[in-house]
């Protein structure tokens, strides 16, 4: 990749750029970070719509790093532009004017592990991240659990939204990662088989869903509710503290 330094911060620390273009002709050599959440399609789709639409200047930071013995990046921060920006480039008719585009790129060479957990830790100070992808998970768990989201966001999209804090009867999908990360732990110590923790929750959430729908909270709206009995969603009609506590 063609990657034009701008700055130095340490030995293995930079800031540089590169054409939109470019970075997507060396896409096989981008990978997500191993510990990092997958990302949110539809959100990525949602700013790609964006981006196509108004047509601003991509004035956006991605954080890479990149180890020499295996010639590989990692997106360490900024997987929802990246992704939405590949949208953009295969959904575009007139694409050229993205691709003529240039992106700033912080690099981190040949990091250790611990290097860039804090350096994670950093960049997401103010932004919460699903304690699912801060913790050394099994494989087996964030499977089971990223699942499960998959199927409810695509049985139930209507009520997954992108904002940190969706109104009441909509939820965001990390929110709903850490109830289900809680909801894991919760279980795990009566279920030994991962086949039983995964078959328990999915119950758990079917029989809560049509409990409340059954036992509809007072103040939900008319215009929530027949959202709700349309779709036949109504788990996020409680908050989710109430939700942790009663799955």
């Amino acid at each position: 990749m063609n990657i034009e330094i701008l700055h130095t911060f340490d030995k293995n620390h930079y800031l540089g750029k590169c054409s939109i273009l470019d970075l997507f002709t060396y896409v096989d050599k981008i990978e997500n970070w191993e510990y990092n959440r997958p990302p949110d399609l539809e959100r990525c789709k949602e700013i790609s719509r964006a981006i196509n639409q108004q047509k601003n200047v991509i004035d956006w930071l991605l954080h890479f790093t990149y180890y020499e013995d295996t010639q590989m990046f990692h997106v360490i921060d900024g997987i929802h532009r990246f992704y939405a920006l590949q949208f953009s480039i295969q959904e575009s008719v007139n694409k050229e004017w993205l691709q003529k585009q240039y992106i700033l790129i912080i690099i981190k060479v040949n990091p250790t592990k611990g290097e860039i957990i804090d350096w994670f830790h950093a960049i997401n100070n103010s932004n919460p991240v699903p304690e699912l992808y801060l913790r050394d998970t099994t494989v087996e768990k964030r499977e089971c659990i990223e699942n499960i989201v998959k199927e409810w966001q695509e049985k139930y999209s209507p009520h997954f939204m992108s904002s940190k804090k969706p109104n009441i009867g909509h939820i965001n999908r990390d929110r709903f990662i850490d109830i289900l990360d809680t909801l894991y732990d919760k279980y795990k110590k009566t279920h030994s088989k991962l086949v039983t923790i995964d078959i328990a929750l999915r119950e758990k959430l079917i029989h809560k869903n049509q409990y409340i729908k059954e036992n509809i909270p007072k103040k939900t709206s008319p215009k929530i509710l027949e959202k709700c009995i349309q779709s036949g969603c109504f788990l996020f009609l409680h908050k989710i503290e109430w939700l942790c506590e009663n799955i």
